[in-house]
């Protein structure tokens, strides 16, 4: 009989508690998994889905929110948008910037610029290419009524009020900023004309 038993490990003094606790957190936890599993359509039948919530107010506060609803409704279009980057040299490097020095491009170096704007902007607008345009670039473009700008001055002060551009209205922001130096603005605008 000692030899048919001989197989199976001796089980310490630790295991003999662990074992059954383990087995009993399990059952308990089961035991609430399934009642939720069982009650949760009729939990949700107490529920007004009718009722407005303030969750939408919230996410307007976010400093990306329009660019974010933008991007939504323009992502999957041909509309052409442009991201228009006025300030590019090492005067304007902050705490938003991340500086990737001297990369290749071909055989000259380049420095790169890329703003949490920029970053933002790519990733709403996933997978469709923003292309990114110095100011030079943006006033030798030829632009098309639609087209949407994101800019990170405000072109009004640039071109004159009653231009072809207009603004794409945003929600002030009026949550208490948790940084010590505030983001930076940012403009919507549309071709109008």
């Amino acid at each position: 009989m000692k030899r048919l038993f001989s197989y199976i490990p001796s089980i310490s003094t630790l295991e003999k508690y662990m074992l059954p606790s383990l087995l009993i957190l399990f059952f308990i936890q089961f035991h609430y998994y399934s009642f939720y599993a069982q009650k949760f359509g009729e939990i949700a039948r107490y529920v007004d889905t009718s009722k407005p919530n303030i969750y939408k107010q919230i996410q307007n506060q976010h400093q990306y929110a329009e660019l974010y609803q933008l991007a939504n409704k323009y992502k999957d279009t041909d509309t052409p948008v442009y991201i228009v980057m006025t300030l590019q040299d090492n005067d304007f490097l902050d705490y938003t910037t991340t500086y990737y020095l001297k990369e290749k491009n071909g055989t000259k170096q380049k420095s790169i610029y890329l703003t949490e704007l920029e970053m933002m902007t790519r990733y709403f607008f996933y997978p469709r290419l923003i292309p990114t345009l110095s100011f030079k670039q943006f006033l030798t473009l030829k632009l098309a009524i639609g087209d949407i700008l994101i800019s990170d001055q405000d072109l009004r002060d640039i071109f004159p009020p009653t231009s072809h551009i207009a603004v794409i209205p945003t929600t002030p922001k009026q949550f208490i900023m948790n940084v010590k130096k505030p983001p930076k603005l940012h403009y919507l605008f549309y071709v109008t004309q």
